[in-house]
């Protein structure tokens, strides 16, 4: 439920030790690099490291080996394995080579067997035909074809102008072909093969192995085929004795070069200068020991670590750490935006709102606790990992909304109490007016995390002056103390003093944030640019600000009206079943409940977002943050 602290890391050292550094870098997968360059800003003597990856060549070779010969690549411990960069390039090769013949000899007959297949049916059309295929290919003046011929053809055979120059002979037929041969003489063959094209006549190619009378050339390529199968069989069985016997020390060598590979990338980030070199990153406070204990073997490399102070104009990265509960929301605070590093991280905030709000919305114990089942199968069943974790918790507070609303399956009568009247038609008034009430509670508090944002951001204008900041606060408090004053104890607390210290100087505040800001900060300009620009500028921010001070209030109604909607439609399938009888009743409440829980449950789903993007996280949420992306080896990897 917070933002992990990080340290920043300098280490230096001589370039004889810099491939050591890299890979001790990436080893435990908790250093955060950065480009050396942003640190060393216009420093001269410093230049990039971009040396070509040496172990690039072979880690592609090992992957495409694996990739063609079906086999899972993952991590393999290879501290045992003691191979100069010259061996593993000549084991590579080698086993290229010999995978390389084994799968050509699986590739070639499994080519041939397809071949011999396909001229079996083929020849499969003529075997009808009792003559030597041997003897007709032997003719010295006839010209024959084999193939199959359209139905609608075959009729124009008979006016065609050519008709007295060949003769076509089905052999076999089916709803759409005539299967035979034509034949003519030799001299008229380009000329017929030209009509028989235009006929759309589909040549039939026979193998050349064919011998004898059709009947007879099947028999004796199948025999072919048979050997080729065996030959096929052999050959796999070749293939999985290779992998049985290397598939070990295969997967070493790849995990091995895939460390090398990834380590060496690492270079890109640091800078050298003669005969040293400099690189820096980020690790989290809690590693950031035990990540400096790994160089104290390597006397000539120095690792620094200091804190994030240091870093300049430099932002550290944002590492998310959220307890199982909070977890899942993860994923809808990152569709905002990540937090920055100085910023509260909204997840824990968010977990506790979005329920909360669904719950209300979508009060209902049957229903809620189906959502939640759902949700507990996809869990289990490893299927949309962070949604279902969702699913779980926003069902368990409909669920408990339900219990609170006695509402079981739209059914408001079976429990014997009922705790939270919401349905009730007198009570319309005070739902929608406690909905508003929440909202107002809800942006008082993002409000406060804005203050806290401001404070660990170190920005005085963001906490006085922001329109969510102290003055903000103080005029929003103010203006709703006085209308719960006047609506709820018909007492007027607007007296002149009132209105001029906590609703008049506050907006006055807010208005001038720029030349206030600038001279606190002792700057030279109090106002940049235009006088006139500045005064019309800050008071279209200033309405815009009072704008969402009032739409953002008015939004929550829609929590209420949600609720109030969640009734009435489960008041209409009621309505519509009765009108229905026995096993019909039935069906129509099942189907409605399910036609309740999609579409409503999405839209309910839909506007708690949209509650927490416009209306909470554009109050104190920026989600500038860079993710925390450690440099580290991902050996499962197939890139």
């Amino acid at each position: 439920m917070a933002i992990a602290k990080m340290k920043l890391v300098n280490i230096v050292g001589r370039m004889k030790d810099f491939d050591e550094v890299v890979r001790k870098c990436c080893l435990h997968g908790d250093f955060h690099p950065e480009q050396s360059s942003a640190a060393l800003g216009d420093v001269e003597e410093f230049a990039p490291i971009q040396d070509f990856n040496p172990y690039s060549r072979q880690l592609q070779k090992t992957i495409d080996i694996a990739v063609h010969s079906d086999i899972p690549l993952g991590y393999s411990e290879f501290d045992s394995l003691k191979l100069s960069d010259a061996e593993l390039e000549d084991y590579v090769g080698k086993i290229e080579s010999q995978i390389n013949d084994l799968n050509g000899k699986v590739r070639t007959l499994s080519q041939e067997i397809a071949r011999l297949e396909q001229g079996i049916i083929q020849l499969s059309h003529i075997k009808s035909l009792k003559l030597s295929l041997d003897d007709i290919f032997s003719c010295k003046f006839f010209y024959f074809r084999f193939g199959r011929l359209p139905r609608d053809s075959y009729p124009k055979l008979e006016v065609c102008d050519e008709k007295d120059s060949v003769f076509f002979f089905p052999l076999e037929e089916d709803k759409e072909y005539l299967w035979g041969f034509y034949v003519t003489l030799k001299s008229e063959s380009e000329k017929i093969d030209q009509l028989f094209t235009s006929l759309y006549f589909e040549r039939l190619k026979i193998l050349e192995e064919a011998h004898g009378t059709p009947e007879e050339a099947i028999s004796a390529i199948k025999e072919k085929l048979n050997a080729k199968t065996e030959e096929l069989k052999a050959a796999k069985e070749a293939v999985d004795k290779f992998w049985e016997e290397n598939r070990g020390q295969f997967l070493k060598v790849y995990s091995k070069l895939k460390y090398l590979s990834d380590s060496f990338d690492l270079r890109r980030y640091a800078s050298k200068c003669g005969d040293s070199f400099y690189i820096f990153g980020w690790v989290t406070e809690e590693n950031a020991e035990k990540f400096q204990q790994q160089f104290q073997n390597l006397p000539r490399v120095d690792c620094v670590i200091e804190s994030t102070e240091e870093a300049g104009d430099i932002k550290p990265p944002t590492h998310l750490i959220n307890n199982k509960l909070t977890k899942p929301f993860e994923m809808m605070t990152e569709m905002y935006g990540l937090p920055a590093y100085n910023e509260v991280d909204p997840t824990a905030f968010m977990t506790i709102t979005y329920m909360l709000f669904f719950g209300i919305m979508f009060g209902d114990l049957g229903q809620g606790l189906l959502i939640a089942i759902i949700g507990a199968i996809l869990k289990a069943k490893n299927l949309l990992k962070q949604l279902s974790g969702i699913f779980i918790r926003v069902g368990l507070s409909s669920a408990v909304f339900g219990f609170l609303y006695n509402s079981i399956f739209g059914y408001e009568d079976i429990l014997p109490f009922t705790i939270l009247p919401v349905h009730d038609n007198k009570n319309v008034n005070l739902v929608l007016f406690s909905a508003v009430g929440l909202g107002i509670f809800t942006i008082i508090i993002c409000m406060i995390i804005n203050m806290i944002n401001a404070v660990k951001q170190k920005r005085v204008d963001k906490l006085l002056f922001d329109a969510n900041g102290v003055a903000g606060f103080v005029f929003f408090a103010s203006v709703i103390t006085a209308a719960v004053f006047t609506l709820l104890f018909n007492k007027n607390v607007l007296t002149l003093p009132f209105i001029i210290c906590l609703i008049i100087l506050p907006l006055l505040l807010i208005y001038l944030k720029e030349p206030l800001t600038h001279l606190i900060e002792h700057k030279k300009k109090i106002i940049e640019g235009s006088k006139g620009e500045f005064f019309i500028t800050a008071f279209f921010e200033l309405f815009e600000a009072l704008l969402s001070f009032l739409s953002n209030t008015i939004s929550f109604m829609r929590i209420g009206a949600y609720i109030l909607s969640h009734g009435g439609m489960m008041f209409a399938i009621f309505a519509i079943a009765n009108m229905l009888h026995g096993t019909g009743s039935v069906i129509f409440l099942i189907f409605g409940n399910v036609f309740v829980i999609a579409l409503e449950g999405l839209i309910v789903g839909i506007q708690g977002i949209r509650l927490h993007f416009y209306e909470m996280f554009s109050r104190f949420y920026e989600g500038s943050g860079k993710p925390y992306k450690p440099a580290k080896v991902e050996y499962n990897s197939s890139k």
